[in-house]
């Protein structure tokens, strides 16, 4: 199978791509599959770290939204407070649960940018002329 070369996207592309897709599949209500909108940010990305951040920040900011989402359509302000009150910490603690999702959210994305950037390294680019092994003598 022949190998294609890497796209030429601009971050900001990669990030809308990535934050569009996992908003998608969040209020497709399948959490767990926003590690894949990470993992396209990833397989896009030039650099193993800008994979990292832009699948981080891009499911991050889609989890942020979905979280907007919830609290203004659900009781989620209310279970956020119960769950807190179980934790034994204070009332006024009730943004801790969604910053902590929110961070969740980061790792996932994160996980999936590594995870894509090197599995496309693997299978799927050719490595351009910059990045390619020196002839072998």
């Amino acid at each position: 199978m022949a190998r294609l070369p890497r796209p030429a996207m601009d971050w900001r592309a990669t990030f809308l791509l990535a934050f569009a897709l996992g908003l998608v599949l969040l209020l497709l209500r399948t959490w767990q599959l926003a590690f894949l909108a990470g993992f396209v940010a990833g397989m896009i990305a030039p650099r193993a770290s800008r994979a990292f951040l832009l699948g981080g920040t891009a499911v991050a900011f889609a989890w942020a939204g979905y979280l907007v989402y919830l609290f203004d359509f659900t009781p989620a302000g209310q279970a956020s407070g119960l769950l807190v009150e179980i934790l034994g910490l204070g009332a006024g603690l009730w943004w801790l649960p969604p910053l902590l999702s929110v961070g969740l959210g980061f790792l996932v994305g994160a996980t999936g940018g590594l995870t894509g950037h090197f599995g496309a390294r693997l299978f799927l680019w050719t490595e351009g002329p910059e990045t390619a092994a020196p002839p072998k003598a």
